[in-house]
């Protein structure tokens, strides 16, 4: 079974985005901030916003899931990942091995505010 016949054509999968493990690093007092991290990639994919009964269904994942994001396959990509688009900021909150073939994952995000940014 090819993408295609996955449901994934390579004409959806556009937006150039950036998939980071964030980092934390220690302050000159031993406490944590938030800062730097490890890329996984960038890679091509597709960000689309969920509509209302979506966003119903998905809260089985997340009770504020705003985003599907769907890349090609790549390891280690986990609930602790944030996808980069521009400037806008997505915390992944599940990540779904489309029928478990390595093939294609989907991406349950919720858009990070401005404001929550450090």
């Amino acid at each position: 079974m090819n993408l295609n016949e996955m449901g994934i054509r390579a004409g959806k999968m556009r937006q150039r985005l950036e998939i980071v493990l964030p980092g934390t690093s220690r302050d000159s007092f031993g406490g944590t901030t938030p800062g730097g991290g490890t890329s996984l990639g960038t890679v091509w994919g597709e960000v689309v916003a969920l509509s209302g009964r979506d966003a119903v269904a998905a809260q089985s994942f997340s009770s504020i899931a705003t985003h599907q994001v769907t890349i090609r396959y790549i390891p280690n990509v986990t609930a602790k990942c944030q996808v980069k688009l521009y400037r806008r900021t997505f915390q992944v909150e599940a990540v779904l091995n489309v029928e478990e073939r390595n093939k294609v994952l989907k991406l349950i995000c919720v858009e990070v505010n401005d404001s929550q940014q450090q």
